[in-house]
């Protein structure tokens, strides 16, 4: 089993299917993996949609602290 806590959304969206792909091949045959991250339309966007110039594009901001975060939807 593998956990991945707030790590893909540190991605730029274009990787995350390479990204994923990758985890993918480096995990055993019936392995699991479980992942948690930033959902769309969270406090954490909506407060990062407020202060301007923060949105890189649709669904993925730059904090204050130059981390990127994208917000996933369903």
């Amino acid at each position: 089993m593998s956990t991945l806590i707030f790590v893909l959304s540190a991605i730029v969206p274009e990787k995350h299917l390479e990204v994923a792909q990758k985890i993918s091949d480096w995990m055993k045959p019936g392995s699991f993996l479980y992942f948690r991250d930033y959902g769309r339309y969270d406090f954490g966007q909506l407060n990062l949609s407020n202060k301007g110039n923060r949105k890189l594009r649709d669904n993925f901001y730059m904090k204050n602290d130059g981390v990127c975060v994208y917000y996933f939807d369903k």
